[in-house]
């Protein structure tokens, strides 16, 4: 039976969506074929597949049920931060999914920071899986319908997170995911110049100039991995690249673009995991500069407490082919 992945990518939502859908797409291919991911080729994510060898097709105007009907999977994985201008692709539209439920046998949906399901999204779905420490309410939790997995144990990371190597660490990695300009990024290594580190950046930066101050400059590769077992401190949005930080023993000290993502890096905060500087929006690229700055001076910031072992992908895959 084929089974679809449907995600996202772009300037304002980062590569996280993507990157987590082709390590699921990975792990799926180990134990059923075939396995294809629906992406749109003018956005980042379409490229990053195809480097990663992953089978894609491409979305159109007609949006993803003309896909379904084209390649007629019997399972969909949806992974979805929001809509695109496309006939019945609306942001957190449970009719969406309606359409795709009398399409096919087995309906499972990803739940990043900033999704808001609904006890309508749990009777459609039959498997439902948060990404990170997102918490679903009593209500959801006691509504009929799906199956749901939570929790760090089914954040969903690269095969490469399971060995972390012990080497000697020093300065930072950066890295700011889609909606966050360069102008706060130089902010950030503006107030960390004493400390330096690697800065890497990501396909919504593309073209872009910044003030480096004496940063490495990396450009987003395949993994972040040997980058952050190499650093002492992460610094920047709340996103996957945060869970990675965490696999590699690397304290995140987290800004969030909205609500939702504050919330999720105030619970890893509230677990000695990371720190939480706010939301980025109404701040100043100056005063994350110096929120960082004050916040560097004083503490002395150690591994985080806390742990995602990162098999989280062969946990989902296993539950999704579940009987």
């Amino acid at each position: 039976m084929t089974t679809l992945i449907y995600c996202r990518s772009g300037k304002d939502i980062g590569m996280g969506h993507v990157v987590r859908c082709r390590h699921l797409a990975d792990e799926l291919r180990l134990r059923v074929d075939p396995v294809i991911v629906a992406a749109y080729p003018d956005e980042p994510g379409w490229s990053y597949l195809e480097k990663a060898g992953t089978r894609r097709v491409a979305l159109g105007p007609e949006g993803l049920m003309r896909a379904i009907e084209i390649y007629r999977p019997s399972r969909v994985v949806d992974d979805r931060p929001g809509g695109r201008p496309a006939p019945g692709e609306m942001l957190f539209d449970d009719a969406l999914l309606q359409r795709m439920r009398d399409k096919v046998r087995s309906l499972v949906v990803l739940v990043g920071a900033g999704w808001n399901i609904t006890e309508r999204t749990k009777a459609l779905a039959d498997l439902i899986v948060y990404q990170g420490v997102g918490q679903p309410s009593e209500a959801l939790l006691a509504a009929p319908g799906a199956k749901i997995l939570h929790g760090l144990e089914y954040v969903i990371l690269g095969p490469e997170y399971r060995d972390i190597e012990e080497l000697d660490r020093s300065g930072a990695a950066v890295y700011f995911g889609g909606g966050v300009g360069l102008d706060y990024v130089s902010a950030v290594l503006e107030a960390m110049k004493d400390i330096g580190g690697t800065v890497v950046l990501g396909p919504q930066h593309d073209g872009e100039h910044f003030e480096s101050h004496g940063f490495g400059v990396s450009l987003a590769p395949p993994t972040m991995k040997r980058i952050l077992e190499r650093s002492r401190i992460f610094v920047g949005t709340m996103g996957m690249v945060a869970y990675e930080a965490i696999a590699c023993r690397t304290f995140p000290v987290l800004v969030s673009r909205t609500e939702d993502h504050w919330r999720t890096a105030d619970r890893l905060e509230e677990q000695g995991a990371a720190m939480n500087l706010g939301t980025i929006m109404g701040m100043l690229p100056r005063e994350l500069g110096i929120r960082v700055r004050a916040l560097l001076r004083g503490k002395a910031l150690g591994p985080p407490i806390g742990f995602v072992d990162a098999l989280g992908a062969q946990r989902v895959a296993e539950e999704i082919l579940a009987p």
